[in-house]
């Protein structure tokens, strides 16, 4: 089965370059502030996962203009998992587009905002015309057929729930809106609904505990 012909691109957005935008507040009180996983996309942002990591555990009892906090889900010390709603703009262009995904490594540290994403050369190109409405010309880009800073998730997973995943991917399954049903992935690989619907399910648990082993406690 041939490869999707998808790319990776990374965007650097200094902290200065951010002056004026919402997630500039979280240099102030996070060391690093980690996109993990995606849980679905908002008509405004994003609905994730992050690691925050920190000095002051107060933080975390703070209101932010960046993002809405849903849920602690593990506090230690000096970092924790969150639940969260994006509420900035960068997260909304980008959660806009389909076809593009924010993958690891995505965070904000003293330096600025990094961004790694992967999705077809189309809309990459859209994501950085959106990005340069907002912020102008102020941010460097690096665009590659591979792999970024970042294990190729896909490549590592079962050739069973690879198969299904990249034909999901190629179907629209994980567009916005959706293209497709299982059921279709299903008729178009002559296996049953219940085979795709495990081998997804699989896939996805897979790539978020790959995102998630990262979280240091």
């Amino acid at each position: 089965m041939a490869e999707l012909s998808l790319r990776y691109m990374q965007v650097q957005i200094s902290a200065k370059s951010n002056e004026g935008l919402p997630g500039v507040e979280l240099i102030d009180f996070f060391h690093k502030f980690e996109f993990l996983s995606l849980i679905e996309v908002l008509p405004n942002g994003m609905h994730c996962i992050v690691q925050a990591n920190y000095d002051d555990l107060s933080v975390l009892d703070l209101e932010y203009s960046s993002f809405e906090l849903i849920k602690k889900i593990e506090v230690r010390e000096n970092s924790a998992l969150l639940e969260i709603k994006t509420l900035g703009p960068i997260p909304k262009i980008f959660a806009q587009l389909s076809e593009t995904w924010w993958i690891s490594p995505t965070y904000v540290d003293e330096n600025g905002l990094l961004v790694t994403m992967r999705g077809t050369s189309a809309s990459l190109r859209k994501s950085l015309d959106n990005l340069t409405e907002l912020v102008g010309q102020s941010y460097r880009v690096k665009s590659s057929s591979k792999t970024l800073h970042n294990p190729t998730i896909v490549s590592d997973l079962p050739n069973k729930q690879k198969e299904v995943l990249q034909k999901a991917i190629q179907m629209g399954y994980y567009s916005r809106p959706r293209k497709t049903t299982q059921k279709a992935i299903a008729d178009a690989l002559g296996v049953k609904q219940a085979t795709i619907s495990e081998h997804l399910q699989n896939a996805e648990a897979n790539i978020i505990a790959d995102y998630t082993k990262h979280f240091e406690i």
